[in-house]
């Protein structure tokens, strides 16, 4: 009703004013350009309220076409990004009935229709890795990585494919990016810490734990044994470029804050030793032997004190034995020193026990050693325990990985099998053969993408 009423007020107006003109038409002349034109008020008028709605009527017309330009181009994008999202979730079932071929097709053509969409890169990443193509999955995750709001997910993409292929240094810069965006993470945490473990950069990596266990990468009761073992690396290490101070220092504090690492114990005492502190390499061998006994402590003894007679190496082992019960591996080396010293029945009464006990060859050439040293290579009960020890299997004297169960005749840090760090447990006689745990965190990456920080 409003709308009839104001039509009518400017029907009303437009009537009146062309009236008025009607009325006064008056004369107008126009000269332009040398050329004169003489017309009435009322046809300029009307010349001008028809140029005014032409132009409305062309702008109308203009703005129509720009707005159905415009629709078309939105239509056509929903159209591709659906297509888009139907071909992802193609792909992802091709991923997961493990169509690797399919699935890297599928995945390729959603990353050229949602080229902004991340998840289109992750599983198009995914795919190639299936696939084997690992230049297609690099650059799936520099798509990722180049990405704000991804860049930490193409990142730990890109670190992981890095470890596959053993690029450490690669490794190192990737997860420094990754720190500088997420400090706390406790994924690039471990991960940097384990890298510079694999790398052999000792003190960098025991300058890592502390960061690595505020941020919860790392137990607080882990911490303290993983810096010893770095301590002790760094020690060999500053030995072997000559800088025996250094050395002494580290391998001290290593032995000290991790008694009963072997290890450590003797390089202290070899170190000590060259010092001319023998009382002091004596007391470090000692305060190790009784929490883990050992015959490279033994031999490291008898290094010690080069001159002595059998009798006075089984004495100067006699006071390294623990205390109450007595390990089997103890009982073995304290058995052979018996039977060098020509105390026949001493050896027997420690040995046999551990014949019958553990069916382990180690046990059986220990007995055949000390019969040997008493009656000779040739006696018949030598050569009894030589045929003992070569049908009994080897149950113990060695190093033995936790991670991958490889065994090793010496500790090294890392496992040459599986690469763990401070892996390596010595199994002495009676001994079970360790368990292995589980992989770290830096080496489950199989599916790194789809993880958590």
């Amino acid at each position: 009703m409003l709308r009839l009423f104001f039509f009518l007020l400017l029907v009303l107006a437009a009537a009146s004013v062309a009236a008025f003109l009607a009325e006064q038409p008056g004369q107008v002349t126009i000269a332009w350009l040398g050329q004169r034109m003489d017309t009435s008020v009322a046809a300029l008028v009307l010349i001008a309220v028809g140029l005014m709605l032409v132009t409305w009527v062309v702008a109308q017309v203009i703005l129509r076409l720009a707005m159905a330009l415009g629709f078309a181009r939105q239509r056509a994008e929903q159209k591709r990004k659906e297509h888009g999202y139907e071909t992802l979730n193609r792909a992802m079932a091709a991923l997961a009935s493990g169509e690797e071929r399919e699935a890297k097709r599928l995945t390729g053509r959603a990353a050229a229709l949602l080229p902004d969409e991340p998840l289109s890169h992750v599983m198009a990443a995914e795919a190639a890795r299936l696939a084997g193509d690992e230049g297609l999955r690099r650059e799936h995750l520099a798509k990722l990585a180049e990405r704000e709001d991804t860049a930490f997910l193409g990142l730990r993409g890109q670190v992981e494919a890095a470890r596959r292929q053993g690029r450490t240094g690669e490794m190192l810069t990737l997860l420094d990016r990754a720190l500088t965006l997420r400090p706390k993470s406790r994924w690039a945490r471990l991960s940097r810490l384990e890298t510079l473990k694999l790398a052999g950069r000792w003190a960098e990596a025991r300058d890592a734990i502390d960061p690595a266990v505020k941020a919860g990468a790392v137990g607080s009761d882990e911490a303290p044994r993983m810096k010893a073992v770095l301590g002790h690396c760094m020690a060999v290490e500053a030995e072997a470029a000559g800088q025996v101070d250094d050395a002494r220092r580290l391998a001290h504090a290593s032995h000290k804050d991790l008694r009963g690492f072997v290890p450590a114990a003797i390089l202290d005492a070899r170190l000590a030793n060259l010092a001319g502190e023998r009382a002091k390499a004596h007391r470090i061998l000692k305060q190790t032997f009784v929490k883990r006994p050992h015959p490279d402590l033994v031999e490291a003894e008898a290094a010690i004190f080069k001159a002595e007679t059998p009798q006075a190496r089984l004495e100067r082992l006699k006071a390294l034995m623990p205390r109450g019960d007595v390990p089997g591996e103890a009982k073995l080396l304290l058995g052979v020193a018996e039977a060098e010293a020509g105390n026949e029945d001493a050896a027997h009464a420690l040995l046999d026990p551990l014949t019958r006990a553990h069916d382990d060859s180690r046990a059986m050439a220990a007995m055949a050693r000390a019969v040997e040293a008493i009656r000779g290579p040739d006696d018949p009960e030598a050569r009894k325990w030589q045929d003992l020890e070569r049908t009994t299997p080897v149950r113990s004297g060695f190093w033995q990985c936790d991670s991958c169960a490889n065994m090793r005749a010496n500790w090294t840090p890392l496992c040459p099998t599986c690469q763990a760090f401070d892996s390596l447990r010595w199994i002495g006689v009676g001994e079970p053969p360790v368990e292995p745990r589980a992989p770290a965190l830096a080496d489950t990456e199989e599916h790194v993408l789809l993880e958590g920080a």
